[in-house]
């Protein structure tokens, strides 16, 4: 099968759900950007490396005018590292998105075909978008705003060509351990989330020590600029899950504003939102697809609380309810 060529600005994702993605250039600003001159002062880490199958044969968009490569997208299917701490050790798959406006990097992706094996050094970006699909009742398209993360490569390298699905699964069985690395250095936008009682993920965790979730998004500093990106679009916000022991430590000892350095790896999943669609007012389902990181460990680096004098905090919170209990009474 050949690749897509488009000369067109609708990036198709799948046959229900397509993004009308921006330029970088118009990537996610919210409160907690920093002013340009403190930037300068900070350290930065946003990188990920991925070892992974090409899907399908990428899309990729031509400029009307100059015929020159313009977009290019794919999704690239990578593989579990072999980890304890929580993760089940049982090999799973993730099916990240990649997009670039980079001509150089895209030209590379037009190369691609099905089972290629790829190498991609990169970062996570985040972008508004409008998020669209066609209701099921009316055939109408319709559309919203949302968010979405993706890979941007900065870096992409065909290591492999020319191969059978089976033939391809298995080498990215046996290079398992390089398949899917990120590692991140931000500060939390707000408070962690525990939901104890979540499914999500369930299936890669060990169930022996599954204690629910912690989910958490952070602001990171983009250490690589895209080409096509203003000076002043510097900081994307992934979406941080951790598990078991880990989970708990991070309810107990990071808040917002809290700094860490996260190592971990891309999970992606995928869910239904029951939406009214706006042409003939009957309710349908709006698949969804997320792109998260599943920790393998964070550290903490600055304005978090260690265990301990969590405990000692809680402790004197219900001291001060028991006192003022007795003295009411």
């Amino acid at each position: 099968m050949s690749r897509f060529l488009i000369k067109s600005s609708i990036l198709i994702v799948d046959k229900n759900l397509h993004y009308c993605l921006p330029n970088l250039c118009t990537a996610k600003q919210g409160k907690h950007k920093r002013a340009v001159q403190k930037e300068e002062y900070m350290a930065r880490l946003n990188n990920v490396s991925l070892f992974g199958i090409v899907a399908e044969d990428p899309i990729v968009i031509m400029d009307d005018a100059s015929g020159n490569y313009k977009k290019g997208q794919a999704f690239l299917i990578v593989a579990s590292a072999n980890r304890e701490n929580g993760i089940s050790t049982n090999v799973f798959y993730s099916k990240p998105f990649l997009y670039s406006e980079d001509p150089d990097i895209v030209a590379k992706m037009a190369e691609w075909k099905k089972n290629d094996l790829v190498s991609i050094k990169g970062v996570i970006t985040t972008l508004n978008a409008n998020k669209g699909t066609i209701c099921a009742h009316c055939h109408e398209k319709s559309s919203r705003p949302g968010e979405v993360s993706l890979i941007t490569p900065i870096y992409v390298e065909t290591r492999y060509t020319d191969l059978e699905e089976k033939e391809a699964t298995r080498i990215l069985n046996e290079k398992r351990e390089i398949s899917n690395q990120v590692y991140l250095l931000g500060s939390l936008c707000a408070d962690v989330n525990g939901k104890k009682e979540s499914t999500i993920y369930k299936d890669i965790i060990s169930q022996s020590s599954y204690k629910g979730i912690a989910a958490y998004q952070i602001a990171v500093d983009r250490k690589y600029y895209l080409k096509q990106d203003q000076p002043t679009n510097r900081t994307d916000y992934p979406h941080i899950i951790s598990v078991g022991a880990k989970a708990e430590q991070d309810m107990k000892c990071i808040h917002k504003g809290s700094m860490v350095l996260v190592d971990g790896m891309v999970v992606t999943r995928e869910f239904r939102r029951t939406v009214t669609c706006p042409h003939c007012g009957q309710q349908f389902d709006w698949p969804e697809k997320v792109l998260e990181v599943l920790t393998f460990g964070t550290e903490y680096l600055a304005d978090f609380m260690t265990p301990e004098e969590y405990d000692k905090l809680q402790a004197e919170k219900l001291q001060s309810i028991k006192d003022g209990i007795f003295t009411t009474t």
